[in-house]
């Protein structure tokens, strides 16, 4: 996390919105709910430094029950979110996020239907789960 952050302030990367994710192997969560250590880190929405916005957690906390709304957004194996989206603005404050939503496998074949004439749900490329955010600065 902290060599994300180090390369993303660097003055080739300078912009007024820095959005990263990607599959991070590991979940934002131990088995006993605390916080894992990057993860706390990361999001400033639970007090870590480095001041990003998570748009799932953001989006969970604003309709309660934040430990049930993380565990039904999993990503991958049904139980665990190891895909994340960090957004922040040039200033260094977390970016303001909405519409916030972990892809279901369901909503993937709908998709494939539609742009493609076809679908076949025993072709799945990938056993994650997609994340989509509106990010605003």
């Amino acid at each position: 996390m902290l060599e994300a952050d180090e390369k993303l302030h660097k003055k080739a990367y300078v912009g007024d919105l820095l959005i990263f994710g990607g599959d991070f192997n590991e979940p934002d969560r131990k088995d006993n709910d605390d916080w894992r250590p990057w993860y706390a880190e990361a999001n400033g929405d639970v007090g870590g430094a480095l001041n990003y916005r998570d748009p799932i957690f953001r989006a969970c906390k604003s309709g309660g029950g934040v430990q049930a709304c993380l565990d039904d957004n999993w990503t991958i194996g049904g139980d665990k979110r190891i895909d994340m989206l960090f957004g922040q603005d040039g200033h260094g404050c977390r970016a303001r996020t909405r519409r916030a939503h972990t892809i279901t496998y369901a909503e993937a074949e709908a998709a494939a239907k539609e742009l493609t004439g076809d679908t076949d749900p025993d072709l799945n490329y990938s056993e994650h789960r997609g994340i989509r955010a509106e990010f605003y600065y």
